[in-house]
């Protein structure tokens, strides 16, 4: 059975990253810049497919590794540091779900804490079943809806 090529697209959404990049060690920072190459490369090849233009080959890890006169094992180790440090073991398909609820949160609008006398609008980043603001979440309110027979 023939293994599937590496996809190296992660790369490219680091945004949906719970670290940022400043935090990555100096190997990890080496290594996403070969992997960011790595995918730009894909898509670049894969949209000149769509016009039926196949003859560019892929950019390997080897051309990479050669550039900057280090192994391809050196250039590898790289990668996966750096997709270790941003995404720990999440597969491609959790990076991408991860990626499309931080997406979904952005697009959502402002809206008001349920608290009657607040005005206070809860950021559109905030999940979808938080109803009250900080000052109106806190353990006493809640206490205090609670024993007024209001939620």
């Amino acid at each position: 059975m023939a293994r599937r090529p590496n996809s190296y697209a992660w790369a490219l959404h680091t945004e949906a990253s719970p670290i940022p990049l400043s935090q990555l060690s100096d190997e990890a920072y080496r290594g996403l810049g070969y992997a960011e190459r790595l995918a730009r490369d894909a898509r670049n090849r894969s949209d000149r497919n769509l016009g039926n233009d196949t003859g560019l080959a892929p950019l390997t890890i080897a051309e990479l590794a050669a550039e900057d006169d280090l192994t391809a094992a050196t250039v590898r180790r790289r990668i996966t540091a750096a997709r270790r440090q941003l995404f720990g073991d999440l597969s491609d398909s959790a990076i991408y779900k991860r990626l499309t609820r931080q997406n979904q949160r952005r697009k959502r609008r402002r809206r008001p804490c349920d608290h009657p006398d607040c005005d206070q609008l809860l950021a559109g980043s905030v999940h979808a079943n938080r109803r009250y603001c900080s000052k109106h979440s806190a353990p006493a309110e809640r206490v205090r809806r609670h024993r007024q027979g209001t939620n």
